[in-house]
């Protein structure tokens, strides 16, 4: 096989010269056959995949706790997509913990923990459409169930725990006021709870004529 080196191309710019170790010339026509085959054999400088720097345990539970995958992408230096791809898994936790909560019944036999939300919401007159129910949990502690909701012109919060074994603890005034067992008043004040006073007593007539009539009877017979 005859070694030939690239001296340029022709005047035209249709062909290639080539030149041997002798010195003798040659010309091949610049074809789309000899494009094609010098495109297929470039070499392809292929970008490796971006390596995360947390381990993925720890990147489900920054997931876990609230962080988007923006953030920890910005702030551990990873691209995005290695951290979306462990978004799903974690999203499901969260409704299922979502699920589990709504579903808790408030007293024996009573609505579900989300009827009730909806039932003390709708007697504030809050839009139901402005809801919207979050999840989120730190590492080692139980699920924080968060309802968000729009009043008037401010963005109220309500929180919750929801133990494993499925039992919620209200955590703050909101949430113990759209879930306590007894029956709250849209016109009272969630945060200053109204004092409950003894009823006053109920004074019959009759009983106090019989006790004058009794008093007299015993100085007459004293």
């Amino acid at each position: 096989m005859i070694e030939l080196e690239l001296l340029g191309t022709s005047a035209d710019g249709e062909s290639l010269v080539l030149t041997d170790a002798q010195g003798e010339r040659y010309s091949v026509l610049i074809s789309d056959e000899l494009r094609g085959a010098t495109r297929r054999d470039r070499p392809r400088v292929e970008l490796a995949p971006a390596r995360p720097t947390l381990a993925p345990r720890d990147i489900q539970a920054l997931l876990r706790a609230g962080a988007t995958p923006a953030e920890i992408a910005s702030q551990h230096g990873m691209e995005v997509s290695a951290v979306e791809r462990f978004e799903a898994p974690v999203q499901a936790e969260k409704d299922y913990a979502l699920t589990r909560a709504r579903a808790v019944r408030i007293g024996d036999g009573g609505p579900t923990m989300g009827d009730l939300v909806l039932d003390r919401l709708a007697a504030r007159g809050v839009d139901p459409s402005s809801l919207e129910w979050t999840a989120t949990r730190e590492a080692g502690e139980p699920w924080q169930i968060i309802v968000t909701f729009v009043q008037g012109a401010a963005e109220h919060a309500a929180h919750w725990h929801l133990s494993n074994s499925g039992s919620l603890e209200a955590i703050d005034q909101e949430a113990q006021w759209l879930t306590e067992q007894v029956s709250a008043s849209p016109t009272a004040s969630i945060f200053t709870p109204l004092p409950r006073t003894a009823p006053a007593p109920v004074v019959d007539p009759g009983a106090e004529d019989l006790r004058n009539r009794e008093a007299i009877i015993d100085q007459l017979n004293a």
